[in-house]
């Protein structure tokens, strides 16, 4: 059984980057983190980081890659397909026709 990683947290410091826990980030707000999260993660943590309500629909809202900048964090929204959901044919022919 394969377990589906949901966040990364690495602490930012001296121009490298170390794994750390989402429980050090929030209680290191001094200190730079960079936080992978999927959407399910982020949805349970958004706000204990301080991401407003508003922010965090434009988030899940997206269909396209962003940045955004904000007072005290940026973030980046990436779309990245699931690879087992781009073998399944509608996936394929849902792209290919968006080519037309």
């Amino acid at each position: 059984m394969s377990s589906k990683v949901n966040s990364m947290i690495f602490l930012l410091e001296n121009d490298t980057l170390a794994e750390d826990s989402i429980k050090q980030a929030l209680t290191e707000k001094s200190k730079s983190h960079l936080c992978v999260f999927g959407f399910s993660e982020f949805e349970k943590v958004s706000r204990k980081l301080g991401i407003n309500e508003k922010t965090a629909k434009d988030i899940f809202s997206s269909e396209i890659s962003k940045f955004e900048s904000h007072d005290g964090y940026d973030f980046i929204v990436l779309n990245i397909p699931d690879i087992m959901n781009m073998k399944k044919t509608n996936y394929m022919k849902s792209r290919d026709e968006s080519y037309d």
